[in-house]
């Protein structure tokens, strides 16, 4: 909020009305229109976490980014010959399935995998 705010101003001074607004339109949905409760989360859910503990969280952006990676390997193994839209959102649903379950193997020591 401290950034969008500072910011605001810095838009409003050298011109970038549409930019200014956006900032105003952000503080304005954090500060009156949302309930306590989603202001809070989009205030300060702005990580993921990885593992347990402090400082070993990545932005979602990153981590969005490591499940399209994930995805994109996926439907390639299907083959050329097999993809099509319906199965390329099949794989996708069941992609990031298929990590979460990996990972709680790993976390069991269960099977060594590094995800």
């Amino acid at each position: 909020m401290r950034v969008w705010t500072f910011l605001t101003l810095l838009f409003c001074l050298n011109g970038a009305n549409k930019y200014a607004l956006a900032g105003l339109r952000v503080q304005a949905s954090i500060l009156g229109l949302f309930t306590p409760k989603d202001a809070r989360r989009i205030k300060w859910n702005r990580f993921a976490g990885l593992l347990e503990g402090p400082g070993r969280k990545i932005s979602r952006d990153l981590r969005l980014e490591q499940y399209n990676k994930v995805a994109k390997g996926d439907i390639r193994a299907m083959g050329i010959q097999n993809i099509n839209d319906k199965s390329a959102i099949i794989t996708l649903k069941s992609s990031c399935h298929c990590l979460e379950f990996l990972k709680r193997l790993a976390k069991d020591n269960i099977y060594h995998v590094a995800v």
